[in-house]
């Protein structure tokens, strides 16, 4: 380098420095753009991951005795008559116990809809039919990780009369719909499908 022109080595340092420089703003940017897409990655991340837990819950009284209000709860594909949030339930070849379900709800101007496959998990009845239990849940089959659903029946006979008490809880863990909306959804459909089973069983007994 000594025998080189002064011009020569002026340039090359000048090189030198400006490419130093260069380097060092583009570790400079590319750390935040690295930074930035972590802060995007971890904040969308948690949105995927955000679960509501949900759990609803209303009582009927029927005028019925418990085993003529039992066949419209003990399995899902009588759901669809009475419940409006159960828009179809088929039961899965060669299966008692497993439905393919369509859950479907308006929002608005909106419609949701989510396709489960449901479980019988529980089909109690006490001796003498005076109390019974119903349980449905969630069982896919994919391997992969869902969100809970599970519907709860409980049936007892009131002691003053030869009516029937139905408690109806859903349950729900995930994140189809934001906070509060889901619960809203949901208490509704319980709500408004009482009148409909009353009159479904009422009428039928008759």
């Amino acid at each position: 380098d000594l025998m080189k022109p002064k011009q020569y080595r002026g340039c090359q340092n000048l090189f030198v420095v400006v490419t130093t420089t260069l380097t060092n703003q583009m570790m400079a940017r590319d750390a935040m753009t690295l930074h930035r897409m972590g802060d995007y990655c971890a904040e969308h991340l948690a949105i995927a991951h955000r679960t509501e837990l949900v759990r609803v819950s209303s009582e009927i009284v029927i005028d019925a005795p418990l085993l003529s209000v039992l066949p419209f709860v003990d399995a899902l594909d009588a759901y669809p008559s009475w419940m409006t949030l159960v828009h179809q339930a088929k039961l899965v070849d060669n299966c008692l116990d497993q439905w393919n379900v369509e859950l479907r709800a308006r929002v608005g101007p909106l419609a949701r809809s989510k396709r489960l496959l449901m479980k019988k998990t529980v089909s109690e009845v006490s001796e003498g039919s005076r109390s019974a239990r119903i349980v449905f849940e969630r069982r896919e089959t994919d391997g992969r990780q869902h969100a809970q659903w599970t519907l709860t029946i409980d049936l007892k006979t009131l002691e003053s009369s030869s009516s029937t008490r139905v408690d109806v809880e859903l349950f729900y863990d995930g994140g189809l719909w934001t906070a509060g909306i889901l619960e809203r959804v949901l208490a509704d459909s319980i709500s408004s499908g009482r009148d409909r089973l009353r009159h479904i069983v009422t009428s039928s007994s008759r």
